[in-house]
């Protein structure tokens, strides 16, 4: 895999500060802009195995700390929810004067993606992977598996060694290293950017994936532990990329780090095949 600089850079929305990573800050306006939304209690620089990938080169990539993530600020704890990073990103985006042409999601950032669809008529394609679209509130208890480590992800006061365990469900293959990187990322999140999700007005994510004219990429690592195949798999697409949600096999929910260049390739075919 080889390098791509990028450049970091604060933007403050609505007071606050908000940070990204922009792999094309001095490309041209005609250049295909793709966003990247990080999961819950990590940030934007865990795309970093994208943002580095020559393979992206003729695409700007942006990938932004969501507030109370990484080294965006923090909003007030009742402040937090899918509604007000939606809010506070399109300001971002306003700021650059760009609209995204594909949208990545991982985890809570592919609910987060969904969500701001609707506002953005202009974008081609969403890709999001670890992120089972929800039906509705009822849809939350079979959508995703029953462990140990799911209420920790919407827990407001974790101990350190229950960072460590979250950390730990998000890698399905013997990478200490890796999970001790994202426990890292665990503790230095805002406790209470946690409960973004029980903050949220959650809306029908199937209805709206199924009503967009942009093209439509789920994938799913093979041992996934968050997220249950049995729900997704039996979801009503109305089409998808491929005709089937890509599995990717032998990674948990973080495929982008356990296995970079298979989900490179499909990130960049993908990309490809939208502009």
């Amino acid at each position: 895999m080889s390098e791509q600089a990028y450049t970091e850079h604060d933007v403050i929305v609505d007071g606050i500060s908000l940070h990204y990573r922009d792999t094309g800050a001095t490309m041209t306006d005609k250049t295909p802009v793709v966003l990247l939304l990080h999961a819950n209690s990590v940030h934007g620089g865990e795309f970093e195995l994208q943002l580095n990938d020559d393979a992206f080169s003729s695409c700007r990539l942006i990938a932004i700390d969501l507030p109370g993530h990484g080294q965006s600020a923090k909003l007030r704890p009742e402040a937090y929810s899918l509604q007000t990073y939606g809010r506070l990103i399109s300001g971002l985006l306003q700021a650059l004067a760009v609209t995204p042409d594909v949208l990545v999601g991982w985890s809570l950032g592919g609910h987060l993606a969904i969500s701001m669809l609707p506002l953005l008529p202009e974008t081609k394609g969403i890709l999001i992977f670890g992120t089972p679209p929800l039906t509705g509130v009822q849809a939350m208890a079979s959508a995703f598996t029953a462990s140990d480590a799911l209420p920790l992800g919407n827990s407001t006061s974790l101990s350190e060694s229950e960072c460590g365990l979250y950390a730990a469900f998000y890698i399905s293959t013997p990478r200490p290293e890796l999970v001790k990187r994202f426990a890292r990322d665990v503790q230095a999140t805002d406790q209470a950017a946690r409960g973004a999700a029980s903050n949220s007005e959650l809306a029908d994510e199937l209805a709206i994936l199924n009503s967009t004219p942009a093209r439509v990429a789920v994938l799913h690592g093979e041992h996934d532990r968050f997220v249950n195949f049995g729900y997704l798999s039996s979801l009503a697409f109305a089409s998808l990329w491929r005709n089937d949600i890509q599995v990717i096999p032998g990674v948990g929910h973080a495929p982008n780090w356990e296995a970079p260049e298979a989900f490179n390739g499909l990130l960049q075919a993908f990309i490809s095949e939208v502009i």
